[in-house]
């Protein structure tokens, strides 16, 4: 264990960077030098690509009194995937939007992953538009920085070219579009998430003057659904609804946005590490950024009863 007082970084170490990184205490550049030393930027890929292997199926037999738990383990296993898939690509976007933000003078990384929910949800929004999330400008002289010249003097020290850091920027954007909708993601959080569906999970139809229905939704390969709940009680009302969502899966996207994801994190994390070893050689690899899906569809379907608290509800169970 360190002893109070000591540090990770040498005292050269420690001297070169207070100079180049003014506005960081001894603590904020060796907690930075920890996370980035030890951080996996292809963790995510590494667990969606445990599907690439064939569905676990239990060979041997169980001793008496036991159950085979997982019996149906590749009748599921499509839709499983399916579901794993995206809830990684929650996980690995949110966590390439993070880090790309900590970098100079708004990280490290470990200090702004402590941001608020609310304030993460105003950052997605804000991305997801095009716009530089608020309390993060950067300016070159007097001129605010946007866009990709923004992200690369953020992300990557203005070391990737213009072309490229614009690619990067519209692929966040893409990702902080998906992630701005919570509700898969608390369910997942909560325990709230139902069994994966494979096929068409929903469809909502318009009725044409001809007599004919005309499908709104296209098809899908497969969808997440949860189940909610909202309430409203108000001094002269109560209002109960139960909620089912869906959210349309796409493993195939997924797990290309996962992989650009992580290959970005890499480059990041790369950048940011040679300025505490710095090298006159680095290996880059930019993932390619040129697959642009459309955005899953999404339906959520309400059914709420409501009542003034002047009569008692007839169901309601006594207080």
């Amino acid at each position: 264990m360190q002893q109070a007082g000591s540090h990770i970084l040498s005292e050269e170490q420690r001297e070169r960077l207070r100079a180049l990184l003014p506005k960081y205490s001894t603590q904020m550049l060796e907690a930075d030098w920890l996370f980035l030393s030890s951080f996996d930027p292809y963790y995510f890929l590494r667990l969606v690509a445990q599907f690439k292997l064939p569905a676990f199926e239990l060979q041997e037999e169980l001793s008496d009194g036991e159950k085979n738990l997982l019996a149906d383990n590749i009748e599921v296993f499509e839709s499983v995937k399916a579901s794993f898939y995206r809830l990684m690509r929650y996980l690995s976007s949110e966590s390439l939007v993070l880090l790309m933000l900590s970098g100079y003078p708004f990280g490290p990384m470990p200090k702004l992953a402590k941001l608020p929910p609310r304030k993460i949800k105003k950052i997605l929004e804000e991305l997801s538009s095009g716009a530089v999330p608020s309390g993060f400008e950067l300016k070159n002289k007097s001129t605010e920085l946007v866009g990709g010249e923004w992200l690369n003097a953020l992300a990557f020290d203005g070391l990737i070219e213009a072309e490229y850091a614009n690619e990067v920027f519209g692929f966040l954007s893409q990702e902080a579009k998906l992630l701005q909708s919570r509700d898969a993601i608390n369910a997942f959080k909560h325990g709230r998430m139902q069994k994966p569906v494979l096929g068409q999970a929903f469809q909502v139809t318009l009725n044409l003057k001809s007599g004919q229905e005309s499908p709104l939704i296209s098809p899908m390969e497969g969808a997440l659904q949860w189940v909610g709940w909202d309430e409203v009680d108000t001094p002269q009302k109560l209002e109960h609804a139960a909620v089912v969502g869906f959210e349309e899966t796409t493993p195939d996207a997924d797990y290309e946005a996962i992989t650009a994801a992580c290959g970005l994190k890499k480059l990041v994390s790369d950048v940011r590490i040679l300025r505490y070893q710095p090298s006159d050689h680095a290996d880059v690899w930019l993932p390619d950024l040129s697959s642009r899906h459309r955005p899953p569809q999404r339906a959520i379907f309400s059914i709420k009863e409501s009542w003034t608290k002047q009569q008692k509800h007839p169901e309601e169970p006594p207080q």
